[in-house]
């Protein structure tokens, strides 16, 4: 009897460090796949107030962090941000937001911004200006950038610049990851210092 015990107690160890061996990796394996499927923005934050505020929340010196698929998409900081649960809308000044894609970053500047939650589309005004890493530099008063198709629009004067040229109009259409970018209307180019207008 007590040997059949004892090759019980054997046995049932035996199948729970099985269990155990198979159970590990398999929650670290379900736990890296559901945080890569549901990349959640990562936040930082300096300060939050409650209290004294028009908006839900108040937060100082914001740090957001977007990615998709384990890489980083943007990032965005602001002096403060405000949001309104009920319009699904974050109001930010002084912001700065920085876009990946592969080897090529886009920086962008402005007095203030708002961010609706749900689709993570910005907008930007008050002496917006866009850099690349690759030296393009783009100049206006307001623009909107719709996260889900990675593009630009501006209804006001926009100033382009790169290397050999300059070009400025009215309105604007463009594909931040691709680069490319369309002045709907007025435009005038200097192209390798001669004057092209439309």
């Amino acid at each position: 009897m007590r040997n059949s015990n004892q090759k019980n107690q054997i046995f049932t160890k035996k199948y729970i460090r099985i269990f155990i061996f198979l159970f590990i990796p398999g929650i670290f394996y379900v736990s890296y796949y559901f945080y890569s499927l549901n990349d959640l923005p990562k936040i930082k934050v300096g300060n939050v107030s409650i209290v004294n505020t028009d908006a839900d929340i108040k937060l100082d010196d914001i740090h957001v962090i977007e990615n998709s698929k384990g890489y980083k998409e943007w990032e965005l900081w602001a002096e403060t941000a405000k949001t309104y649960q009920a319009k699904d809308l974050t109001v930010f000044s002084k912001i700065k937001m920085k876009i990946y894609k592969d080897n090529t970053f886009w920086e962008l500047y402005a007095n203030k911004g708002s961010l609706v939650i749900s689709s993570r589309d910005v907008l930007m005004s008050g002496n917006v200006v866009i850099k690349s890493n690759s030296g393009l530099l783009l100049k206006t008063q307001s623009i909107s950038f719709k996260t889900s198709s990675n593009t630009l629009f501006a209804k006001s004067e926009v100033f382009i610049e790169g290397d050999d040229f300059k070009v400025n109009g009215y309105g604007l259409e463009g594909n931040i990851r691709k680069g490319s970018f369309t002045i709907k209307e007025k435009v005038v180019a200097l192209l390798n210092n001669k004057i092209a207008k439309n």
